[in-house]
């Protein structure tokens, strides 16, 4: 199955290929209905008419199968405060958006934008904010809110730097307000995949100005800020702003205003994290029917994988995907009946990685692994295919990291590169490197006479663990040690980003287009890095320990490349460019990919209506959330 219709958003902004699945043009009733609890609202006086919360041209969502009931609780499960991730993939607050109408069939739809336009030559794209679209908190979202996320939160000095994809080299884009409710974005090159990232890129396009200025040096005093930073219990203002900020996440403050389907109510690290109606939502389904139907989204907090699996056949999980491992598979199938769910299956794109660091700080298996003797030995002394059977149910492709067939732009001879196993010939790769001599263990000794030992660094995804101590058990069978060091999700991003790992393990994915996130294949991106201090000097984010690679080396090409797409003239020669930079590492690849292609297992509960069946599942296209889940309700 080929991904087809992802990379033209026309010049008005309307999905390619979308008829009315998703996006309806049809008119709709003028007279709103809003869920029960928010029509009691009204009627106390408390919150103002829905047609005074709704903007003046809604978003009109079709449900898949039928116009939804209001109410309910979807149940979900969480891993911890740095699994935010998954909450934020049902319900990101973006201008325009991923859509697929059917299996491989993609488009990008405005979202809180109402339309669009690109000009001819790619380098102006216009941006029309829904008239009277408002925050959570009902305050109106305008270009104020575009100009202080772009003046005053990304850039030099601010608390965000300045987005990649706002970027051309050196050179910024120029955001500038053309009234109220229209914006405009103007680079100086052709950007063809602008949209297309944006539909993916974790950038907002606006922040709630009126509530975040109270917690910005340039609007507050510092006697101001010291109260606030006081108040949140952080050390300084800075800390008030990123990712988890106190005042400026969605992920741990109720307060802060957002443009999302779900509010959070009670945030981490609470053992139930809590979302509850957005009663601003700016979508309606095709009757008029506000959205959501559902009231809350609930995430219980779990500690391993046995938990989670008890509380699937247990009944307690609604939808979800996420942690939901394909090995289980059988026992998912077995406790359905008594779950009352079922296991819906969506493709996956990604694939099972071990991520070997060139520029590791142990220059001796820096050398190593930037040989392609040694990365071809570790390779093929893995028995992909039994790793399949025993740990993936044999549910999963054994192959080579890269695009898997569904892709967009797909390398057959990538995914097919050093997948076959033939240990013999893994052996003869290392002796001819003169790795001979061995320790009493029967372990090789390296170039310095210490044991052979790789030590995988790993933030443990399901299956993972039965996975490595597989692949450890091969690497032994030709003389190499392996150790596993087991960390939190955020401790393994944050040592990766300081070259503290020999080899990562992290799935490859961002594969439905990798060019939108093409960093696995530059060395830039940190959960897909097999060369942190070349990624870095590439990123030129001041790292000590950043240097540039060899004269001559692949990246110097796979930089240029890349660089050339971004600023193609047309997304055709940016695609050829991509096939390109595909090419090159399949010369050589430079990690280690076991299994893709697995098939993504839904846990579906009976009650839950309006969820497709059969759909691509990629970090791309935002995995659950490249549906509308705003339509999805509870049958009770």
């Amino acid at each position: 199955m080929r991904i087809t219709s992802l990379f033209s958003p026309s010049g008005v902004g309307m999905a390619v290929g979308l008829s009315a699945l998703l996006l309806s043009s049809t008119a709709w009733s003028q007279t709103y209905s809003e869920a029960p609890e928010l029509a009691e609202m009204v009627a106390a006086g408390s919150l103002p008419p829905v047609e005074e919360r709704l903007p003046l041209e809604p978003r009109v969502v079709t449900p898949y199968n039928e116009i939804g009931t209001y109410g309910g609780t979807w149940r979900r499960a969480f891993k911890g405060p740095s699994d935010d991730r998954g909450p934020q993939k049902l319900m990101e607050p973006r201008i325009v958006r991923f859509v697929q109408t059917a299996p491989g069939e993609f488009g990008i739809e405005p979202a809180w934008a109402s339309s669009y336009e690109i000009n001819e030559t790619s380098t102006e794209f216009t941006f029309h904010i829904r008239e009277g679209l408002k925050w959570s908190d009902g305050h109106p979202v305008t270009t104020e809110d575009v100009l202080f996320y772009f003046e005053d939160v990304v850039g030099d000095d601010n608390p965000w730097p300045w987005p990649s994809l706002l970027k051309q080299g050196d050179e910024r884009a120029v955001v500038m307000a053309v009234n109220a409710y229209t914006f405009t974005v103007s680079f100086s090159q052709p950007s063809p995949l602008f949209v297309t990232r944006l539909a993916r890129e974790y950038v907002w396009m606006a922040k709630p100005a009126h509530y975040l200025k109270q917690f910005h040096p340039a609007y507050a005093s510092a006697e101001e800020l010291a109260a606030a930073a006081a108040e949140f219990e952080v050390a300084g203002w800075e800390d008030l702003w990123g990712r988890r900020g106190k005042a400026e996440s969605y992920w741990v403050n109720p307060d802060v205003p957002t443009l999302s389907a779900w509010t959070i109510t009670t945030p981490p690290p609470a053992d139930q994290v809590v979302f509850e109606r957005n009663p601003y939502f700016y979508a309606v389904d095709t009757e008029g029917n506000q959205l959501p139907y559902i009231d809350a989204i609930t995430h219980d907090l779990f500690q391993d994988t046995e938990t989670l699996n008890l509380w699937v056949a247990q009944g307690r999980i609604d939808l979800q995907q996420r942690h939901m491992g394909v090995g289980n598979f059988p026992f998912f199938k077995e406790n359905e009946a008594a779950g009352d769910y079922e296991v819906k299956i969506w493709s996956g794109l990604e694939v099972d990685t071990l991520w070997p660091n060139q520029t590791t700080s142990d220059v001796v298996m820096a050398e190593l692994f930037q040989q392609a003797d040694f990365r071809q030995a570790i390779n093929i002394a893995i028995d992909r295919d039994t790793i399949n059977e025993i740990v993936f149910a044999g549910l999963a492709t054994p192959m080579q990291a890269g695009p898997p067939e569904g892709s967009a732009i797909y390398n057959e001879e990538l995914i097919g590169k050093w997948s076959e196993y033939d240990p013999e010939a893994a052996n003869a790769l290392l002796d001819g490197m003169g790795l001979t001599e061995r320790d009493g263990d029967g372990y090789r000794l390296r170039p310095d006479g210490k044991t052979l030992e790789i030590v995988i660094t790993s933030a443990l995804f399901a299956s993972d663990i039965d996975m490595l101590e597989l692949v450890s058990e091969f690497w032994s069978d030709i003389g190499i040690k392996t150790s596993l060091d087991v960390v939190e999700r955020t401790l393994y991003l944050d040592r990766v980003n300081a070259n503290e790992v020999m080899m990562g393990h992290w799935p490859m994915g961002r594969a439905a287009f990798f060019l939108i996130d093409p960093g696995a294949y530059a060395a830039t991106l940190a959960d897909n890095s097999w060369a942190t201090a070349w990624g870095e000097y590439h990123l030129d984010r001041g790292k000590d320990f950043a240097v540039a690679p060899p004269e001559g080396h692949i990246l110097h090409d796979v930089w240029a490349k890349l660089d050339a797409a971004s600023t193609a003239a047309s997304q055709e020669e940016a695609i050829a460019l991509g096939e390109e930079v595909l090419a090159i590492h399949a010369a050589e690849p430079n990690w280690v990919g076991v299994v893709g292609a697995a098939p993504n297992l839904f846990i579906r509960s009976n009650r839950v209506g309006n969820f497709p069946e059969g759909f691509i599942r990629d970090d791309i296209t935002r995995d659950i959330g490249i549906i509308p889940t705003e339509q999805l309700y509870i049958k009770e």
